[in-house]
């Protein structure tokens, strides 16, 4: 027994270990080459013009400076982690040159307000909220391409609207509850990368032709007995 917890414990800690490597590297994807990655919000705001990208992770950051952070009209890249947040600073959807936000580990209740207005994002990364669904007005983000949310306190709703957005290639959810495939993702036809780890799904519905361009399907740790034989009609 103790070999296995031993065992157990292992995978976890590969696992994070893997997870913070991939999700660092998605993070210097995005942005200008060799920008500077500003790590304090006070310097990054007395400079203005210019800072493109940011990384807040286990920062305390003083409320005051933190609903400015609309003024740094330039940022493309934004990581937050462990801020003891609970909201998106006022005005957060006037960073419309923004391409890339990750938050981890602060309990975020709702998407930014107005998120229609962040209409460059590529790669949306939410970890360990409070958030219970997608708002509908992120049909209008046409530029799209990745859905990450991983671990809500609360069951987790998908929005039809998401069929609008052509661009959307890789939608991640993990540890929130769904209990059944969400028809939803039938209509996301530009999907090529779906994973979905312990969503408590049970079923799967027998729509895969509707997703002629998937690639790789990830059902990990959900209570799934069988598959529906159109399975094989995700073509690719």
């Amino acid at each position: 027994m103790v070999n296995n917890l031993k065992k157990h414990f292992t995978y976890l800690f590969c696992l994070f270990i893997f997870s913070s490597l991939f999700a660092q590297k998605e993070f210097e994807k995005y942005g200008p080459m060799g920008s500077r990655v500003y790590v304090d919000l006070k310097e990054a705001l007395s400079v203005g013009a210019g800072v493109y990208k940011m990384d807040l992770s286990y920062k305390k950051l003083d409320p005051k400076d933190y609903q400015k952070l609309s003024k740094l009209k330039d940022l493309q890249v934004l990581k937050l982690s462990g801020n003891d947040v609970t909201e998106f600073p006022k005005n957060f959807s006037d960073l419309f040159n923004l391409v890339y936000i990750a938050s981890y580990n602060n309990p975020f209740t709702t998407f930014p307000e107005d998120i229609k207005k962040m209409y460059n994002l590529n790669h949306i990364e939410l970890s360990h909220t409070k958030i219970d669904s997608i708002p509908a007005s992120i049909a209008y983000l046409s530029k799209l391409k990745t859905i990450k949310f991983t671990d809500t306190d609360d069951t987790l709703k998908l929005q039809t609207t998401l069929r609008y957005i052509k661009t959307l290639q890789d939608i991640q959810i993990e540890n929130c509850i769904m209990d059944s495939f969400p028809r939803q993702l039938f209509w996301v036809s530009s999907l090529k990368f779906l994973y979905l780890s312990k969503t408590n799904t049970h079923t799967l519905s027998s729509h895969f032709e509707r997703l002629p361009n998937l690639e790789i399907l990830i059902l990990e740790d959900n209570p799934i007995s069988s598959l529906p034989n159109t399975i094989y009609l995700a073509k690719n």
